[in-house]
């Protein structure tokens, strides 16, 4: 089988581009230092809390005759010249997929440029190094609604960050301060005055609505999360419906 990859919306199979090798079991190291104390036998070591980001070198064949049929007949400079349009983009990081873990994506970014060695006219070799952030994100992580109390189960590796979408069926008014309750876990979250809804995201540790800030609406000194296994939901008080966006991961 011919792996291959997408990278910022397009897909390598476009550009006749196959990947030949990949360090496909490579996990992220944990973020840590080590720290010499004087007189003592053995670092102490920090904790920094997460991970570091994963490095990958693909290894990657060119078929200059396998690109897309629209492209017409190009050479090998022409079909060159299009993969380095598409992958040397602006520094950021972009959604990756590949065949070899077809249910997760990453996000990554271009780390150095591409090297090339060319076999014949159409056909050459293409090395390409990438810096991806720790977790892959499941592709299929479908929202969940809850109206009542219920169960989420997390059956990844790593507990997930969510963004929840907390509804009232409250009418909004400005003159009264309400507050509103609802549970994840063994822990209870507070967020006042929401007017319709509003979105409590654990990512990005920003509450709001649309455009709209509303970080001081939120009453707490963290944000859910959703452990790895069972996860108890809970509206509480003033809250009509749940919709949880799980983003589940793994590393």
């Amino acid at each position: 089988m011919l792996h291959s990859f997408t990278f910022n919306g397009r897909d390598s199979r476009e550009f006749g581009l196959y990947i030949t090798k990949k360090q496909s079991y490579d996990k992220p190291s944990r973020d840590m230092s080590f720290q010499a104390v004087p007189g003592r036998n053995g670092d102490i070591i920090i904790d920094n809390g997460g991970y570091s980001n994963l490095d990958v070198t693909l290894g990657l064949r060119l078929f200059v005759k396998q690109i897309a049929p629209e492209w017409g007949n190009h050479d090998f400079a022409e079909a060159y010249r299009k993969i380095v349009d598409w992958l040397m983009v602006e520094p950021n990081y972009y959604e990756y997929t590949d065949t070899y873990d077809p249910d997760y994506y990453r996000l990554g970014c271009i780390k150095s440029g591409i090297k090339v060695t060319q076999k014949r006219y159409d056909v050459a070799d293409l090395s390409l190094s990438l810096s991806f952030k720790p977790y892959k994100y499941r592709i299929h992580s479908e929202p969940v609604e809850l109206t009542n109390q219920g169960t989420i189960v997390n059956y990844e590796t790593a507990e997930s960050l969510p963004l929840m979408r907390i509804y009232t069926a409250l009418t909004y008014d400005a003159s009264t301060e309400t507050h509103h309750y609802f549970a994840v876990g063994n822990k209870a979250y507070r967020v006042d005055n929401i007017n319709g809804y509003v979105d409590i995201d654990s990512e990005l540790m920003e509450v709001y609505k649309g455009t709209t800030p509303m970080n001081n609406n939120y009453k707490n000194d963290t944000f859910p999360v959703l452990a790895v296994g069972n996860n108890l939901i809970a509206p509480i008080q003033n809250v009509s419906k749940i919709v949880i966006y799980p983003r589940w991961r793994s590393l």
